[in-house]
């Protein structure tokens, strides 16, 4: 696993070093081994290195025979020596054993449609030095990210947003568009940033760069489900035998593996399913709460002494204020999903043991593992409800008492009666809210506000829904989430916690014929009225315990509600404070002290909103109003 940067500019001059030195070292934490570079005029491309496979000879950036295409890369390509020997047999010369190598040479076959031959997690920049032609691509899931920016001076690019900023060569300020988004659902929604002119590459998407023109198109997408050829039962057989095989092919490794375990159905189903491929004893890795609400490590424990692994369990103590800065730092963007808290701690006490670690990521989007779900379904009956009588429900709910324990229904209740009375396109950007439009037109600044001229998250969200391959409705709304909040943030999340701690993750569920297989299955065969991934449990069932097969998903989320009313009170206070508010001037500091006080006081559980809050600020102070030459040095 790697990060990687570069430029390439209008001008031919010879590339700034000490810019290009900046960009790679604000992502060191991505590669921590090694460092490379290629310069020519014109062109400066730089790389980090986690060394994974052919630790002595992978070193980057990798060119092919005679020096006319060089690759920076970030991912593994898990299909790689499959096409190495086909690549070998058309007469190309390898010099490595990294899978780094096939890049190159795949290129020289097929251009850029060398992309639709890989299977794995990938970001990559390929330069064609003699067509000085730029390829930029990224996996179809979007577990590696990149980010571009078109400046006055040329073209740059980084693994990171930080890489990108480092350069000095895009304004620093924020986008009021993306702003928007963050406010609504907690992260950015691509191909938009937080950052006014910086832009992600969507996932299963390539970017070319040729005699100054510049062009973004899609390399793949979902099928539409099929008419079922097998019956459930010997279509929970074939499941099972993919996510095997996929989950040998993450074994790859030249250095210590283990896997984050939750103690829920996915990461267990890994582990069930290392447990018949490894010779050794496999280490795991969970998390545990005080707070008896959030804590699952018992499940994870349970999972553990039915394979015998190597277990390690870390308690999260509230008093986080310590690592909040290499948070902040690692997660790049804001992100105010609060379970990146647990997972960086968990990610740096695995990383103290091992350098990969497989999970069970992707298996909720693709299988149908959350209860929004079941609520579109409830929210269809309850529209026919005559209106008086969702009135009189709506109000009833909204009187609930605040509780802000892990499953909290009042919160569920709110969500829902607030999401039902939207069309079946628009509810399910409902569930995920975080921010309505009227909250956000309180709290943004009014500059900022009218400043904001691009489709709004909900629009996004919207545009999903149409645009799936998909007719029936709950299809479309699980295509809603594969496009938005799986890459947006449980991918995200991953990426970040894990790099930041210079860990690298591999999702077995991600692979792209488990990823296939999903969607061409029928919605009946993954969600049942009451139950989400029918068929996962079917192909577990007898394989894993009963007792995590039949356990109600839950979901890994932290208590940041409870914590912000305890230990980290001051913390929230502080950061959040009028006087910094006032600095950042993108909010208004009442509204904010407003939605302070309501949590405080406990009649609004505002927790989700106000660790975004308190993400952007200590984001916008360390990436915004602090010192170029700061975030080149990759300090905390």
């Amino acid at each position: 696993m790697c990060g990687l940067c570069g430029f390439i500019l209008k001008d031919a001059r010879m590339p700034d070093m000490e810019i290009l030195r900046r960009m790679t070292g604000s992502i060191r934490h991505r590669g921590p081994d090694a460092e490379g570079y290629h310069v020519e005029t014109g062109v400066g491309i730089g790389h980090r290195r986690l060394s994974i496979i052919d630790i002595e000879g992978g070193g980057q950036p990798l060119y092919n025979e005679d020096g006319s295409v060089c690759v920076a890369y970030n991912g593994e390509i898990y299909n790689h020596l499959i096409l190495r020997k086909e690549l070998e047999d058309s007469g190309h010369v390898f010099r490595t054993r990294a899978d780094t190598e096939v890049l190159v040479h795949l290129y020289e076959e097929y251009g850029d449609a060398m992309v639709t031959r890989l299977s794995g997690m990938f970001a990559f920049a390929i330069w064609d030095v003699i067509n000085r032609k730029l390829l930029l691509g990224r996996d179809r899931m979007g577990q590696k990210p990149l980010f571009f920016a078109e400046t006055r001076y040329g073209l740059v690019f980084g693994s990171e947003m930080k890489s990108v900023l480092a350069s000095g060569l895009v304004d620093r300020c924020v986008d009021p568009d993306g702003l928007s988004d963050f406010l609504s659902l907690n992260y950015v929604v691509a191909p938009r940033t937080i950052v006014s002119g910086i832009k992600q590459l969507p996932p299963g998407q390539i970017l070319t760069l040729e005699n100054g023109t510049r062009a973004v198109r899609s390399y793949w997408d979902f099928d539409s489900p099929a008419v079922p050829v097998h019956s459930q039962e010997e279509s929970a057989e074939e499941l099972y035998r993919l996510l095997g095989d996929a989950v040998d092919q993450r074994l790859m490794s030249e250095v210590p593996l283990g896997v984050l375990l939750s103690g829920g159905m996915d990461s267990s189903s890994v582990v069930a399913m290392m447990a018949q491929r490894s010779s050794q004893r496999i280490k795991t890795f969970s998390i545990g709460f005080e707070e008896a609400s959030y804590d699952e490590s018992r499940y994870a424990r349970l999972i553990a002494n039915r394979y015998n692994t190597e277990h390690h369990e870390l308690v999260v103590n509230p008093d986080i204020g310590d690592i909040l800065p290499g948070l902040v730092w690692s997660l790049d963007e804001p992100f105010g999903d609060a379970s990146a808290i647990p997972a960086y701690l968990l990610a740096g006490f695995a990383r103290s043991e091992i350098t990969v670690a497989l999970n069970g990521d992707g298996a909720d989007e693709l299988f149908g593992g959350y209860p929004t779900l079941q609520a579109d379904r409830i929210a269809a009956s309850y529209r026919l409800l005559p209106s008086g009588m969702r009135k009189t429900l709506a109000d009833w709910v909204n009187k609930m008492p605040v509780s802000f324990s892990k499953v909290s229904i009042d919160l569920m209740a709110r969500q829902f009666v607030a999401g039902a009375s939207h069309d079946q396109a628009e509810w399910h950007y409902w569930w995920r809210l975080i921010s309505t439009d009227e909250d956000k037109n309180l709290l943004i600044c009014g500059d900022v506000a009218n400043a904001r001229n691009g489709p709004s998250a909900q629009e996004q969200f919207v545009e999903a829904y149409h645009s799936a391959p998909y007719t029936g409705g709950a299809d479309r709304q699980m295509y809603v989430d594969q496009k938005t909040f799986l890459p947006g943030d449980i991918l995200t999340k991953a990426d970040r916690t894990t790099m930041g701690r210079s860990l690298e993750a591999r999702s077995p569920f991600l692979d792209e014929r488990v990823v296939d297989f999903a969607n061409g299955l029928p919605f009946d065969f993954k969600v049942r009225w009451h139950e989400g991934k029918y068929i996962l449990r079917q192909a577990m069932e007898g394989r894993i315990p009963d007792q995590t097969l039949s356990r109600r998903k839950r979901g890994f989320n932290a208590p940041i509600s409870l914590w912000f009313q305890g230990p980290m009170r001051e913390l929230l206070c502080d950061t959040l404070h009028e006087s910094r508010i006032r600095q950042t001037g993108l909010f208004n500091p009442g509204v904010v002290g407003r939605i302070i006080d309501d949590h405080l006081g406990g009649r609004r559980d505002n927790g989700l909103r106000l660790w975004g809050l308190l993400s952007f600020q200590l984001w916008h102070e360390r990436f915004i109003q602090s010192d170029l030459e700061t975030l080149g040095t990759g300090e905390r």
